[in-house]
């Protein structure tokens, strides 16, 4: 759906992940900690946007982006 969604929580990655946003929709993931799960991969989908405020530190895992939304890193990322 459309609208705003947000996490404001730090995300620990217990196995590969996705986060998704929906057409017409924000998704924001606003905690500027740092992403842990050593080795894991992490991918931004969909046809909305997102912004990501937080560090990505899960080491040799990837980050990948698919889909036709836009996905902002403030972060003090590598990526």
């Amino acid at each position: 759906g459309t609208g705003t969604a947000s996490y404001a929580g730090l995300a620990t990655l217990g196995s590969s992940a996705t986060i998704g946003s929906n057409s017409g929709a924000t998704f924001t993931l606003g905690n500027t900690g740092t992403i842990t799960g050593s080795g894991f991969n992490l991918t931004f989908t969909g046809a909305g946007n997102g912004s990501i405020a937080s560090i990505i530190g899960t080491d040799a895992g990837t980050v990948t982006k698919s889909g036709n939304g836009t996905w902002t890193f403030s972060g003090a990322n590598t990526y």
